[in-house]
């Protein structure tokens, strides 16, 4: 026959002339054994026909030896083939069988293969063969494992046979149809099968035969491929013969079924379509029926497919697409890997788009409204309805939202102001009787839940924070704040232009102004403190400050007005509009000064000097120039940055212009020089609102969760000061001489003091994390340790040696009198010694527990290490040897203290458990005086009291000469982590997380002050030998000293 698929037009026939095609081919299949002897002829007499009919009779001839037969003769079962006795028949065939059977001397079930008959021995015995050969080379849990091969003798004939893995089944369409699987556990099971069959292409195997029969899953649902009888290796010389591949109809590939010998890894492809298509529809892809060999071989040639989704609905499209590329008949429009075929899955599953569909969402969508317009209409009703019913839920829902908040922001209210009373209270009653009115706040705030809970909780925190009054102004958010010239009072405006004026002594509200619909723009008062300057988006209005009544109103001329003040000589005001537009009238707005106009589109901020004779615009992006009062012409100050900028302010002495970006960006420039004294691109922070003090000595900057501050010490140099963690977002600031108020989202204000406490003096700053310092006041040299260790020059701040070797943070140190430096690590459980001079480390301590926490006893040359496990250790200084271990606690070691006189060792510990124990080591006492871990202790000069500090926030106090623990005093702050006394015994040091360090006295445990200066946690403190001095080192990189007698209360 020579008549190809290639070169036939099925199409072409009508519909009786196929059938005359199929009634022949079913006279064909009926003449059983002597249907070879049959003519074409006898068949059909029409011509025409005769090439499809000889087309269609070779097509059968080919694959009907390959049909497996389920025959299960047990009369011709062989007991034995090699070493595997044999239990039962799986399947026969034309030319293997299949046996399932025991192997001798195991207990494993395994599958025996074995030739049997073939009509050309040579050929069968060659493709038997090579079936062996492709399952030696796969080792994926995917593909069933083959044990080995040999030959058997039957009937006097040597056959070959193979072993493999026994998989009892069911097969993967059965295992998922009996599990219930969802789609994507289909899809899950389906990747399993894609990745075993490309690790047999990657050995360079095609399979030729997949189907879901020949997948079959373990007993814990795992899919293995077998049958690899027709398996063609991709880079073999001889190719089997098209005889013996071409697999089973219905699943096998267009070009198989054409025997074509170019098939390669596209064929599996397109099995792989069928086996997805039918492990989710449940059915074959093909229209026509598929009730003989001759249908399925015209379904795959000729046929269309049916669309995925027409026979499984919830099929999503994507995964449609996938399974009809791998189908097309054209195996290079498929996908020409397993690999390609795996990615377009695992961007399915992952919700990307896929690369079988090319057309956008929107012309799908368009194309699918166009052909299903009457669902489309119903779906578009239906999501209207939806809509309505959602939109009116959310109407009720926003209404009752609406009252619960007016609701919690009445409780917020009354609570708040009951807090200021109590507060306000205690603050003039304190230092007169303390303990009466803590215990008086203690019980206030159970009686009228307080958000506070005792005095020293909150008091001190307020001190500390700076806050000296906070109350409820407005019902909407707060957008402007002008105190007047005393501080005595504090105007504040909201956003539907109410505006309030406030006696800041009472706390009381004076008088009241609404403005209507015209937002309030900025609120000014006059240098004598009499007069209020409101702006609006219409104009100007002077007000009386203490009564709130109108004084005069002038129109601008703007479209929109931004801003205006008053001159700080109090004799004009000046107003910025309309983008680049500078108006100024008198005091009295009678007078109109004249109009300016700046060379850039927007004008950010703008000020007049002390005598009102000159003024300076500057633009959003950093420009800047000046103007004599009178006359047009202008004067360029500053270039444009690079940088474009949110708010800024310029010094009342117009020398100073500080502008903030919206990323952090922070720069300080000097208007005389025109040139930047301050870059700060890191700062992290957006400020919304900045302006400098009466004083130009702090530039208070706010953002929308904290309040900074910069001090003008070294120009502006200093590290920023943290005054104020607020809770809602802060959207106004406004400042006078010594205060400043703060305007909040939830209508609230805070009015603070400005901080007046000294800075310290920054020995050394940017330090790697420092945690621990040690100072030598004798020859001016200092330890700092942390992630690095450090000798500094406490003079110049000059590092004078670094150590090198340390693995992991520092824990402790000690530094002895002749120079040497003993140090504790906790990643090496070591304590490391270095010598005077030197730079390198030599072990002394190695612990089986980790190094917490080292003290040194000058006096008697040695060191105390806290372990692990509760445990102590005493040290040899000199000999840098272990003299002692004892046990301290039953919890670990964290803090410990030597006094130089008594020798007396304190230990703290991870419960807040502390004790006490004499120089040699036997326990004087032990006392539980915090809830959480002991993270340092001090001992007094004179031995008599113990202090500690805890991360609870609290202090504790040990009488020795007493030996009576004091209750611990909460100091109001976040975690502390570091407590020094002075050497009269009258100061406590405290720092921690809060920042400040705060300054208490040494017998109550009362706050007195606080030292303010460092952006980030307290890590050690150290008093000098007069105690004149104190030493810090904190997180934020800085090694400080202060004076605490200079310091002020908060």
């Amino acid at each position: 026959m020579t008549h190809h698929g290639a070169s036939l037009d099925w199409d072409a026939l009508s519909a009786d002339e196929r059938e005359a095609v199929e009634d022949a081919l079913d006279a064909w299949e009926a003449g059983g054994t002597d249907k070879s002897k049959l003519s074409v002829f006898e068949l059909c007499d029409d011509p025409k026909l005769t090439p499809f009919i000889e087309q269609r009779i070779g097509e059968l001839e080919r694959v009907s030896i390959f049909i497996d037969t389920d025959i299960t003769n047990e009369e011709s079962r062989p007991e034995n083939i090699g070493p595997v006795r044999i239990t039962e028949v799986i399947s026969r065939g034309i030319l293997c069988d299949v046996f399932r059977g025991r192997q001798h001397g195991t207990s494993r079930d395994v599958a025996v293969k074995v030739l049997h008959r073939s009509g050309n021995p040579g050929s069968a015995e060659n493709a038997f063969r090579q079936e062996i050969e492709v399952l030696a080379r796969l080792n994926h849990p995917g593909v069933a494992k083959l044990y080995f091969a040999g030959r058997t003798s039957d009937a006097g004939r040597s056959l070959p046979y193979f072993v493999m893995e026994y998989l009892p089944g069911p097969s993967l369409i059965d295992y998922a149809t009996k599990q219930g699987f969802s789609i994507a556990d289909r899809v899950d099971l389906f990747v399993e099968v894609c990745e075993a069959l490309g690790s047999a292409h990657q050995a360079g195997v095609i399979h030729r035969d997949l189907k879901p029969s020949n997948i079959l899953t373990t007993e814990d649902g795992r899919p293995r491929i077998l049958d690899f009888g027709i398996a063609k290796l991709v880079k073999a010389t001889d190719t089997v013969h098209s005889l013996y591949g071409i697999g089973t109809p219905g699943y096998v590939s267009p070009e198989q079924l054409e025997n074509d010998v170019a098939q390669d890894t596209r064929s599996d492809i397109y099995s792989l379509g069928v086996v997805l298509y039918e492990l989710i529809s449940g059915m074959l892809p093909y229209t026509r029926p598929m009730e003989s060999i001759a249908d399925a071989a015209n379904a795959v040639l000729n046929g269309e497919l049916v669309d995925l989704r027409k026979r499984a609905p919830n099929c999503p499209r994507d995964l449609a697409s996938i399974v009809h590329k791998c189908l097309r008949k054209d195996p290079r429009h498929r996908y020409q890997s397993v690999e390609m075929l795996l990615a377009d899955l695992g961007r399915f599953k992952n919700g990307d788009a896929v690369g079988a569909r090319s057309q956008s969402a929107l012309e799908s969508s368009w194309r699918f409204a166009r052909k299903y317009w009457i669902s489309t209409t119903l779906a578009c009703a239906v999501f209207l309805a939806f809509s309505l019913g959602g939109l009116t839920a959310f109407v009720f829902w926003k209404r009752s939202e609406q009252a619960r908040r007016l609701l919690s922001d009445e409780l917020a209210l009354r609570r708040r102001s009951a807090f200021n009373q109590v507060l306000a209270n205690a603050d003039r009653n304190w230092q007169a009787s303390p303990d009466l009115v803590r215990g008086w706040l203690d019980d206030a705030a159970t009686a009228q839940e307080l958000p506070f809970s005792g005095f020293a909780a909150r008091v001190q925190t307020h001190r500390t924070k700076r806050v000296v009054n906070e109350f409820k102004a407005h019902a909407n958010a707060v957008r402007e704040l002008a105190y007047s010239a005393d501080n005595s009072k504090l105007v504040t405006a909201d956003v539907s232009g109410i505006v309030h004026g406030w006696d800041l002594e009472s706390g009381n509200r004076i008088w009241q102004r609404r403005f209507g619909p015209q937002n309030v723009r900025g609120c000014s008062t006059s240098p004598d403190g009499e007069v209020l300057l409101v702006t609006t988006s219409g104009g100007l209005s002077l007000l009386d400050l203490a009564s709130g009544q109108t004084l005069a109103e002038q129109s601008t001329g703007f479209r929109d007005t931004v801003d205006a003040s008053f001159s700080p000589n109090g004799t004009l005001v000046y107003a910025r509009g309309d983008g680049n537009r500078i108006s100024v009238w008198d005091s009295g707005l009678n007078d109109h000064q004249g109009l300016y106009v700046a060379p850039f589109k927007r004008v950010l901020l703008a000020a007049i000097d002390a005598d009102a004779n000159r003024m300076i615009a500057v633009s959003q992006n950093g420009e800047a120039v000046a103007w004599n009062l009178g006359d047009d012409n202008y004067q360029s100050l500053l270039k444009p940055q690079s940088r474009t900028f949110n708010d800024g302010s310029i010094s009342a002495d117009l020398s100073r212009l500080a502008l903030g970006g919206p990323r952090g960006e922070f720069r300080i420039f000097d208007l005389n020089s025109q040139q930047a004294v301050l870059v700060d691109e890191e700062n992290g922070e957006r400020f919304d609102r900045i302006g400098f003090s009466a004083d130009r000595q702090w530039l208070i900057c706010v953002s929308r969760r904290r309040v900074l501050g910069r001090h003008a010490a070294s120009d502006w140099s200093t590290k920023w000061t943290r005054f104020v963690d607020h809770n809602a977002s802060c959207l106004q600031c406004a400042h006078s001489q010594d205060a400043y108020a703060l305007g909040f989202e939830d209508g609230f204000v805070q009015h603070c003091r400005m901080s007046s406490e000294p800075l310290g003096t920054v020995i050394a700053s940017d330090l790697p994390r420092p945690l621990h310092v040690s100072v030598n006041e004798q020859n001016n040299r200092a330890i700092v340790a942390g992630d690095f260790q450090l000798e500094i020059d406490t003079a110049t701040g000059a590092i004078v040696r670094r150590f090198y070797g340390i693995d992991g943070p520092c824990l402790g140190i000690c530094w002895h009198p002749d120079g040497t430096l003993d140090i504790a690590t906790g990643k090496r459980r070591q304590l490391l010694r270095s010598s005077p001079g030197q730079s390198d480390w030599v072990s002394i301590l190695n612990s089986k527990h980790s190094i917490q926490c080292l003290a040194c006893d000058r006096a008697r040359d040695r060191a105390v290490a806290g372990l692990g496990k509760g445990e102590i250790a005493v040290l040899d200084s000199r000999a840098g040897k272990l003299r002692h271990t004892f046990r301290a606690h039953d919890a670990t070691v964290t803090a410990l203290a030597v006094h130089v006189d008594s020798g007396m060792i304190a230990s703290g510990a991870e419960n807040g458990e502390a004790a006490l124990w004499d120089k040699d080591h036997h326990l004087l006492g032990r006392w539980q005086p915090h809830q959480g871990r002991v993270t340092d202790l001090a001992f007094s000069a004179d031995g008599k009291r113990l202090f500690s500090v805890s991360r609870d926030c609290s202090l504790g106090i040990f009488d020795i000469s007493a030996f009576a623990p004091r209750s611990a005093v909460h100091l109001g702050v976040d975690r502390l982590h570091a407590v020094a006394v002075s050497s009269d015994g009258q100061t406590l040091a405290v720092g921690g997380d809060g920042c400040d360090i705060l300054l208490c006295d040494a017998v109550t445990g009362e706050f007195q002050a606080s030292l303010t200066g460092h952006d980030e946690r307290v890590t050690d403190l150290q008093f000098s030998a007069d105690g004149d001095s104190l030493y810090s080192v904190s997180l934020d990189g800085t090694f400080r000293c202060w004076r605490p007698e200079t310091s002020t209360s908060n």
